[in-house]
């Protein structure tokens, strides 16, 4: 997979970075949230655990998938901003 930045803002008020982000994958499947997520971790050197898959789109016919993700400065920040069914569907996608 080859990761692609968009954008990216750092959210002081809530201490998160807010990425948008793109991820070619030419000549594999299309990846899932956690094989997203993993390479969001990779990128940026952080826990899995304090990142946040929003939003993932993959059009049909290409090998390239956007997103947008936040990734926030800890897990205490994260639970204290993020409903418990979204942090739930990122802990079991892993």
């Amino acid at each position: 997979m080859i990761f692609n930045k968009k954008s990216e803002e750092y959210n002081s008020l809530v201490k998160r970075k807010e990425v948008e982000f793109e991820i070619g994958h030419v000549n594999e499947g299309t990846p899932g949230r956690s094989d997203v997520i993993l390479c969001l971790a990779s990128e940026y050197k952080v826990k899995k655990e304090v990142i946040v898959l929003k939003r993932i789109v993959t059009e049909s016919g290409t090998n390239t998938t956007s997103g947008y993700a936040e990734i926030y400065d800890n897990v205490k920040r994260l639970r204290k901003f993020i409903q418990e069914h979204i942090r739930k569907r990122s802990i079991t996608s892993n």
